[in-house]
């Protein structure tokens, strides 16, 4: 009797841990799965950029694999951020109070800048930081692709209406914080590195016309705005300041550092140049002829 019952024992104490195991199981993997999830665009995307670099027929440099990179939407409300693209969704909190004082504003632009900073990393960084050809060498259309689109929704225009209205953050009292760190983006970007990075946000997606045209970056919170990646070759090459393509040939910056002087082709290898803009949405159309 008492052998049967140790036995009942055994084997309740046994099934106690196996549910125990399962739950702990099944929530690690829906951690992994949540993990990957929210990043699978960003790995999709370097993983098409590799393939559409590198597999490419020669002296026609026709494309042979397509982009596949996905636009992420992101939406700014008062209680937090939602980040929306082909493959996912999250919605990430931001606690900062009802923005009803200055020292939750304060800290709702610190957020809102390291999720835009963020933003302009993974688009700089998913293109090799700009290093590898991309698209068609030859086409003379402006080529972009629209890594984000990133708005604040009205009822954060509301809580900031006397404070930016719609004025730029540089513009606003923040501007001239003391806490000159955190905003504007300019200035968050100069202070804060990306993770297992040693240069800032800023010198990081610094790209070819950057170094002729220093770019401040900044926005409002009443038009949405765009973070574009843009392929540019020689035929393009109007669409830059005038100037600044025979200027950029002039350093010693590597238009094409995959250009191989070996080649019998080599006088048909076209040059190129890839820069990111942080611009506003409605002026993605005058400056590309083409998305990706």
């Amino acid at each position: 009797m008492k052998h049967k019952k140790a036995m009942a024992a055994s084997m309740l104490s046994m099934l106690i841990l196996s549910l125990v195991f399962t739950g702990i199981g099944v929530t690690l993997v829906k951690k992994i799965d949540d993990g990957t999830s929210k990043h699978y665009d960003k790995q999709l995307c370097k993983q098409s950029v590799i393939m559409n670099s590198n597999w490419r027929i020669p002296i026609s440099k026709i494309e042979r694999h397509d982009l596949d990179c996905p636009t992420r939407y992101v939406t700014f409300n008062k209680k937090n951020v939602v980040i929306e693209s082909r493959n996912f969704k999250d919605t990430q909190k931001i606690k900062c109070g009802n923005l009803g004082n200055r020292k939750d504003q304060e800290c709702y632009l610190k957020e809102a800048n390291r999720i835009i900073s963020k933003l302009l990393f993974d688009c700089w960084d998913q293109f090799a930081a700009g290093r590898i050809e991309v698209l068609d060498a030859w086409d003379e259309k402006r080529q972009c692709v629209l890594c984000s689109r990133f708005e604040f929704s009205e009822e954060v225009q509301e809580a900031f209406k006397d404070t930016i209205g719609d004025l730029k953050v540089q513009h606003s009292e923040f501007g001239q914080s003391s806490n000159s760190d955190n905003f504007p983006l300019d200035n968050y970007m100069h202070a804060n590195k990306p993770k297992l990075h040693k240069i800032s946000y800023h010198d990081y997606i610094m790209d070819p016309v950057d170094v002729f045209r220093t770019p401040f970056y900044d926005y409002n919170l009443v038009e949405p705005y765009a973070i574009v990646f843009k392929a540019i070759n020689e035929e393009q090459g109007g669409v830059l300041l005038e100037g600044i393509w025979e200027s950029i040939k002039g350093t010693d910056f590597v238009l094409n550092p995959f250009y191989e002087k070996k080649k019998d082709y080599q006088e048909e290898e076209p040059e190129f140049i890839n820069i990111m803009d942080l611009i506003k949405y409605d002026e993605v159309a005058g400056q590309c002829d083409s998305l990706a």
